[in-house]
Parts: C-alpha cells; structure tokens; sequence
C-alpha cells in the first residue's frame, strides 16, 4: 500500500467514525425534542413502569397463593 492509499483508508475509518457519533448525536437530540415536545416516555419511565407493573405481577401471585421461588 502506498501512503496515499493508507491515507483514503484513515479518512474512510474517520468519515465511519464520526458518522457513528454523529448518528449517536442524532438518536439523542431526536429523544429530547420527542420527549420535551411531544410527550415521549423516557426511557426511565419506561423502566420504572417495568418494574412497577413486575412487582403488581409478583404481588398479585403471592395473595392468590403461588410462590414463584419455591420451585
């Protein structure tokens, strides 16, 4: 490989690069402008939702009689 073609490779591995952030970047802002304007959950709220509906799940279990770590 020549020094010119070793330098097209560095500048390719760098346009990737900072497309992959650039793109990360993106992903981020969109999530800030759909949760601040148009009312998107985050996605901390959809954990805690997670969890919160996992603990209604395994407490309704409990006061119906199954024990699911008795197994």
């Amino acid at each position: 490989m020549t020094v010119f073609e070793e330098l097209a490779l560095l500048d390719l591995v760098s346009i990737l690069l900072y497309g992959a952030i650039g793109f990360l970047a993106l992903g981020f802002w969109l999530w800030i402008a759909g949760s601040r304007l148009l009312g998107w959950p985050s996605p901390r709220d959809v954990v805690q939702e997670h969890d919160a509906a996992l603990d209604r799940d395994t407490t309704l279990d409990r006061d119906a009689g199954f024990d699911r770590d008795a197994e």
